[in-house]
C-alpha cells in the first residue's frame, strides 16, 4: 500500500538563496544526459527543498528527473521501484504546496479525492505523479503482483478526470498521451480499450507536431503492444530525425529520447535467431545508450549456468549495468533447455542432454559472433566471452577451439575437464593455436566443482571433476607463460590473485581464488547482499573482470 511523506512545512525558511540554488539546479537539469547528470540535478533540487520544503518548481522537478532515471537509466527492477515512488513522492510535494490540498489531506483524504481541489499550477505535478503510477505498476511489479494492484490504475484515472475537467477542450498532448496509456495498460475485462488508446495516441501526436514524446510514446507502448513493426520504425525514425532539433519537450527528456528510439531501432528484431537442429536459438543483447555507429564498441558475450537463463544471468551478475556505464556491448546467449528453462550447454564434457545429442555450441556460438559483427558497429580486437559454471566449461572450449575471435575469457567457478564415471578417462580442451589470455576465478568452498577436483557425488558414482590448477597450468602453457608469478591478496585476504605473465610482460593467466566461496555468482546482487562482516560483501567480479580485459588500454 502507498502512504505519502508529507513535507514538513516547518523544516526550512525560505531565503534568498533560493533563487541562485534553483537556478543552478535548472541549468543541470537542462544538461542532465546519464545516471550521474541526472543524480547530481537531484541532489542539486534536494538543496532547494532543504530551505523551501514546498517549493512547486523544486519538487515538480524532482518527480520528473526520479521518472526519467527510473524509467531511462537504471536497469534494475528493484531501483526502477525505488525511482518511481521517489517520483510518486515529490509530486504530492508539489501538490502539497497548496492550502486547499493539503486542508483536505490533513483530513484524511487520499491524494486521488483531494486532488479535486487542485488546478492549473499543479497541472504537471499530476501529470508526472499519474505517470509514476503507470511506471511503477507496469515496469517495477512482477506480473502476478500487477493483477493484485489495478485499483491504482483506478486511482490514477480520478486524477486524470479531473485534470480532464481543467482543460475539457482536450487539446493537451500530455493528457492524450496519459489516457493513451491508461487504455492500453489495462485488461479489457476491467476497461481496457485499445481503440481508444490508439485515438488517444494519434491526438497527443496531431497536437504536438513540435513534441517528441508522444510519436516516442506511441511506438513504444501502443506499437510494441499492437507488433505493428512498421508503425513502430516509423515513429522511432521520425524522433531520430529530430535529433539536434530545440523541440519543446524538456531537454532532459528530448535526449533520452532520442537515445532510446535509437536504441530501440537497433534493436528492434534483437532476438538472435539461430536454429540447432528442432530448437531455435536466441541472444539478449545490451545496446548501451552511448553507442555510436560510427564508433565500433567492445563486446562481451556472457554464457550463463545449466539450468539458468541469460535474464537470470543479468540479474544475478549484472554485466547489462556494466556495459552502461563503461560503453560496451553485452550480448548474452541462451542454451538449449525445455521451455525457455533448464538451459545448458555442450562443453565437450558436460551437461547432459546438450552433450549427450551432440549439440554444436561453437558452431551456435560462431553464428551469433557474425550476426553481432553485420548488424552492429563492434571491435573485433575486443570481443570477449565471460561463462559462470557450465557457461564457464563452454568458455574454456570456446577459447580453445576458436582462439582468433577471442580478446581475452574469464571463467568463474568452471570445470575444465572431468570424467564420466571413475572409470572413464578424462576429457581435456584440444590445445589451442593462438594464446587467449584467460581469467579464472573459483571459490575453495564451491562444492558443485570442487576447487581441489575429484568425484561431487560419491555415493551416486558421479562426474569427477579436474582441479582447478589443471586449468592454470593448461592455460600457462598455451599462452606461454614464461616470467615469475606475482600474487596479490585483496578484500581483506578474501581474494588471492596469481598472475603468470606472457614473454611480453603481459598477463597469460590469472588465477583468482575465492576463500570460502562456493557455488555463486561472486559479485551483482550476490555480494551486496552478505552479512557486512563477509569480507568479499560488495565485491564485484564483473568489475574486477572487466579491468582485466581493459588492462592494455
Amino acid at each position: 500500500m502507498w502512504r505519502p511523506q508529507w513535507p514538513d512545512t516547518q523544516a526550512g525558511i525560505s531565503t534568498n538563496d533560493v533563487p541562485d540554488l534553483l537556478d543552478l539546479a535548472d541549468r543541470k537539469c537542462r544538461n542532465a544526459v546519464s545516471a550521474e547528470s541526472l543524480e547530481s540535478a537531484i541532489a542539486a533540487y534536494q538543496d532547494v527543498l532543504a530551505l523551501e520544503p514546498l517549493n512547486l518548481d523544486a519538487n515538480v522537478a524532482l518527480s520528473h528527473l526520479n521518472l526519467l532515471l527510473g524509467d531511462g537509466y537504471v536497469e534494475k527492477r528493484s531501483q526502477k521501484r525505488k525511482n518511481f515512488l521517489e517520483a510518486m513522492r515529490y509530486a504530492e510535494a508539489a501538490m502539497f504546496s497548496n492550502p486547499a490540498f493539503r486542508n483536505r489531506v490533513g483530513q484524511g483524504e487520499p491524494t486521488w479525492v483531494a486532488c479535486d481541489v487542485l488546478g492549473e499550477r499543479e497541472m504537471d505535478a499530476m501529470f508526472f505523479w499519474v505517470n509514476a503510477v503507470f511506471y511503477q505498476f507496469k515496469e517495477a511489479r512482477w506480473p502476478p503482483f500487477q493483477a493484485l494492484n489495478y485499483r491504482w490504475i483506478k486511482r490514477a484515472r480520478r486524477v486524470m478526470e479531473h485534470m480532464t475537467s481543467l482543460r475539457p477542450e482536450g487539446k493537451n498532448p500530455l493528457l492524450d498521451f496519459v489516457w493513451g496509456t491508461y487504455y492500453l495498460s489495462i485488461p479489457v475485462s476491467v476497461g481496457g480499450d485499445r481503440e481508444k488508446a490508439a485515438d488517444y495516441f494519434g491526438a497527443a501526436v496531431d497536437n504536438a507536431p513540435d513534441q517528441l514524446l508522444p510519436r516516442w510514446g506511441r511506438a513504444k507502448y501502443y506499437h510494441v503492444k499492437m507488433k505493428n513493426q512498421q508503425a513502430f520504425q516509423e515513429d522511432m525514425e521520425w524522433v531520430l530525425a529530430h535529433e539536434g532539433e530545440d523541440t519543446a519537450d524538456h531537454p532532459a527528456w528530448r535526449a533520452f529520447f532520442i537515445q532510446d528510439a535509437r536504441r530501440m531501432l537497433l534493436q528492434m528484431d534483437r532476438p538472435f535467431d539461430y536454429h540447432t537442429g528442432k530448437y531455435r536459438r536466441y541472444a539478449v543483447e545490451h545496446i548501451p545508450s552511448s553507442y555510436d555507429a560510427t564508433q565500433p564498441m567492445p563486446l562481451v558475450l556472457v554464457l550463463h549456468g545449466a539450468f539458468s537463463t541469460a535474464k537470470q544471468m543479468d540479474h544475478w551478475a549484472e554485466w547489462s549495468v556494466l556495459g552502461e556505464r563503461e560503453g560496451f556491448i553485452v550480448v548474452y546467449p541462451e542454451g538449449i533447455g525445455l521451455w525457455g528453462f533448464w538451459q545448458h550447454w555442450n562443453a565437450g564434457h558436460c551437461c547432459g542432454k546438450a552433450v549427450r545429442d551432440g549439440w554444436d555450441d561453437v558452431a551456435f556460438i560462431d553464428a551469433l559472433i557474425d550476426y553481432l559483427l553485420e548488424r552492429y558497429a563492434v571491435d573485433e580486437r575486443r570481443i570477449y566471452m565471460v561463462g559462470f559454471s557450465n557457461g564457464g566449461m563452454m568458455t574454456y572450449r570456446y577459447a580453445a577451439e576458436r582462439p582468433s575471435r577471442l580478446a581475452d575469457a574469464a571463467v568463474v567457478s568452471g570445470a575444465f575437464g572431468s570424467r564420466e564415471t571413475p572409470d572413464t578417462p578424462a576429457w581435456h580442451l584440444p590445445e589451442p593455436d593462438e594464446p587467449v589470455p584467460m581469467l579464472v576465478m573459483h571459490g575453495t568452498a564451491d562444492t558443485s566443482i570442487p576447487y581441489e577436483g575429484g568425484l561431487v557425488d560419491e555415493k551416486r558414482n558421479g562426474r569427477t571433476y579436474l582441479p582447478v590448477s589443471d586449468a592454470v597450468d593448461f592455460w600457462a602453457r598455451a599462452n606461454r607463460a614464461e616470467g615469475p608469478v606475482e600474487t596479490r591478496l585483496l578484500w581483506q585476504g578474501a581474494l588471492m590473485e596469481e598472475t603468470r605473465m606472457n614473454k611480453a610482460g603481459e598477463p597469460a593467466v590469472r588465477l583468482c581464488q575465492l576463500d570460502g566461496w562456493g557455488h555463486q555468482w561472486p559479485g551483482g546482487s550476490v555480494t551486496r547482499a552478505l552479512p557486512e562482516e563477509q569480507a568479499i560483501k560488495g565485491f564485484d567480479a564483473a568489475s574486477y573482470i572487466w579491468e582485466f580485459f581493459c588492462r592494455q588500454e
